[in-house]
């Protein structure tokens, strides 16, 4: 049966919804009990399911806390009756029904709530409890027929699944658990049981532990008073945390923008850089060529003369010897193609000086043509 169809009755079928819109996971969930010092759930009154639905429960209420409760019962109105009183460690045994609400607090001091239970239905959720490993029961025949001498009456039990996923609900004994039923997602089950009795219920995926119930347990459980300094504390840490959390953020942003500055930056003079290598490589480039230019234009043979002159031995362009011998020596003091003095050359016939000419200066990429300064003289 969905959830929203429970019970035939609006009226508990609402009640049960805010119950369970309010209530949060706690470690008493894990035991289908009532979480320590909860919140009254605003708005929460006794219901009634509908005519013929109503079932009786025997409720057993224990008090764990250090100091007197009293019990109340909350009427339609969701106004509290007092009902009666518990001593620090006392069980008391009592009838309800399906509905009621049930609320304990402090007899003495703040009144603090102590226990909030609606008798019904339990529901169960996926609330992280400790898991225990299912060591399951071997297959049985027929259940045995209900003994009214040792039990009178039987008591229900029932599950609504609100845990996302399908469950399955075992009996648990002494020694393994009995698998009962199997209870898809937003469905319910009713069972027929008696007081004391023990069921878990597990994920039918992976059998993992979700609740484990004993029926018509209620505990009364203690819980430390509200420290309100402390409240504060964690308030105020909460605030610097969120602060730290937003000049984390801004850190970030303003660390991406100048990141993203500098990465462009080394870019662009990684490119700066490659073009002025490249530029270099095309100018050295250029003056190896005028340099092999210049050497296939005249071959010059060298000849060791004395003191600081070259001797060469003339060669036409055509590659022809001259028809006189002539010997031509350059000033070692300046050179081809340097911003010195421009260098003498002394052209010789027959080891006599016929004639003198001056160098022209070598600029840029242009070559000196040996033989066109020969032939001018």
């Amino acid at each position: 049966m969905p959830l929203l169809h429970l019970l035939a009755l609006a009226d508990f079928a609402a009640m049960f919804r805010l119950v369970a819109r309010h209530s949060r996971c706690a470690d008493e969930s894990c035991h289908a009990q009532p979480a320590s010092c909860p919140q009254p759930t605003p708005g929460l009154a006794s219901s009634r399911p509908a005519e013929g639905r109503v079932q009786n429960y025997s409720l057993s209420l224990v008090n764990a806390a250090a100091q007197r409760v009293a019990l109340s019962w909350l009427e339609p109105n969701g106004q509290p009756r007092a009902v009666l009183e518990l001593a620090p460690g006392e069980r008391r045994a009592l009838r309800s029904r399906t509905g009621d609400v049930w609320r304990a607090r402090e007899v003495r001091g703040e009144a603090r709530l102590l226990m909030e239970h609606q008798v019904g239905p339990v529901l169960v959720r996926d609330c992280g409890c400790a898991d225990a490993p299912l060591v399951a029961c071997p297959p049985r025949g027929a259940m045995k027929k209900h003994n009214r001498t040792e039990r009178p009456e039987y008591e229900p039990a029932g599950w609504v699944n609100a845990a996302g996923v399908a469950v399955e609900v075992y009996l648990k004994t002494a020694a393994c658990e009995l698998l009962l039923q199997r209870v898809e997602r937003g469905a319910q089950v009713a069972l027929s049981s008696w007081t004391g009795q023990s069921f878990r219920v597990r994920r039918a995926d992976d059998q993992r532990l979700l609740l484990e119930q004993t029926v018509g347990e209620v505990w009364i459980r203690p819980c430390a008073a509200p420290d309100h300094a402390a409240s504060r504390r964690v308030e105020q840490l909460e605030g610097r945390v969120a602060e730290l959390e937003r000049l984390l953020a801004e850190h970030r942003r303003w660390t991406g923008a100048h990141v993203e500055k500098i990465t462009k930056y080394l870019l662009a003079e990684r490119r700066r850089k490659d073009e002025e290598q490249d530029q270099l490589v095309a100018n050295l480039s250029r003056l190896e060529a005028g340099v092999g230019l210049a050497l296939s234009s005249s071959s010059l043979e060298a000849r060791p003369e004395g003191g600081g002159w070259g001797a060469m031995d003339l060669v036409s362009m055509d590659n022809t010897r001259a028809p006189a011998h002539q010997t031509v020596e350059l000033d070692a003091h300046g050179g081809v193609g340097t911003d010195y003095d421009p260098p003498m050359m002394n052209v010789y016939e027959d080891d006599s000086l016929s004639s003198k000419h001056t160098m022209p200066r070598q600029t840029g990429d242009s070559a000196v043509d040996v033989g066109q300064n020969l032939s001018s003289s």
